[in-house]
């Protein structure tokens, strides 16, 4: 790596060239590693950021990740991080043939979770927010837009097209902060859960670190967060939207005690903002999972 460090500050090279000879001077550091085996994951069509839980996950497990369908697999991820994902004829092909993760998680929508949610729960979030008597959310249909909305319904104007409107889930930990539950999935497992807190205020945005009075975030075992039952609904919620790899966000309703699956998200980054030692075991779950649902 100094070498190349080296070689291109002397000798310009163009960005594509650079990005390919890191690529095979770590695709073969691991080949050789590996005892001169190929272990390689294809990606299709988009190869992953280096935050995401899937680049740490196989680079845990030592192994390559490519978008060369020339090389040599073991597994396939479909991998496009969009609301609505696109087919074309090659996944398609790829599809018809062999297992490709992911690949019949094609809508993520809002509408979509809730749907699935109500016939596998039997209960949903869905309103209308000019009938409905209470506090609403109005927030986008697409995923990871952040734009939540609290409403006092009923409301005069018509829904806006685009947006969806669920009841507010009162999942206040306490008077400052509200408890997230991420759900990690790995095939049919759920390795651990990860318990986020947010100020009230800024409970529709995106998870911050150092909050001020903010408790960090918590790795909890799935047993002393959900009961079995949840567990059971929650990966067959994953099996209807087509999810093998991915998060849920869920919270657990006061009012009810149930469990509401807000969110599914099939390109996830982190484990974000934990110790080095919760990072640590989270990853070591993660992979263990993985190599045990896809690679065994």
């Amino acid at each position: 790596m100094f070498f190349v460090n080296t070689y291109q500050k002397k000798y310009p090279l163009p960005k594509q060239i650079y990005k390919e000879v890191r690529f095979w001077l770590k695709y073969y550091k691991r080949y050789y590693k590996n005892g001169k085996v190929h272990k390689n994951i294809l990606f299709y069509p988009r190869f992953p950021d280096r935050k995401t839980v899937i680049k740490k996950i196989l680079d845990d497990l030592n192994y390559n990740i490519t978008t060369c369908m020339k090389l040599p697999y073991e597994r396939i991820v479909h991998w496009q991080d969009t609301t609505f994902r696109q087919y074309d004829d090659a996944v398609r092909e790829l599809a018809s043939k062999e297992k490709v993760i992911n690949f019949d998680c094609k809508d993520i929508s809002k509408p979509t979770v809730d749907r699935l949610h109500e016939k596998v729960f039997g209960y949903s979030t869905v309103v209308d927010p000019q009938n409905f008597e209470g506090r609403c959310v109005k927030k986008s249909v697409l995923n990871a837009r952040h734009d939540g909305v609290i409403l006092n319904c009923p409301v005069n104007d018509e829904p806006q097209e685009g947006y969806f409107y669920q009841r507010l889930i009162d999942n206040q930990y306490d008077d400052q902060v509200v408890e997230d539950i991420r759900v990690s999935i790995i095939g049919d497992s759920i390795p651990f859960v990860i318990l986020k807190y947010k100020p009230v205020d800024k409970r529709f945005g995106g998870f911050r670190k150092n909050q001020d009075g903010v408790k960090a975030p918590v790795v909890k075992e799935t047993d002393d967060v959900l009961s079995k039952e949840e567990q059971q609904k929650i990966i067959e919620l994953c099996n209807e939207i087509g999810l093998d790899i991915g998060e849920l966000d869920a919270l657990r309703n006061r009012e009810d005690g149930k469990v509401y699956v807000i969110d599914i998200n099939n390109t996830p980054t982190g484990p974000s903002h934990l110790t080095e030692d919760e990072l640590s075991f989270a990853v070591s779950r993660l992979s263990a999972a993985f190599e045990k649902e896809f690679l065994s």
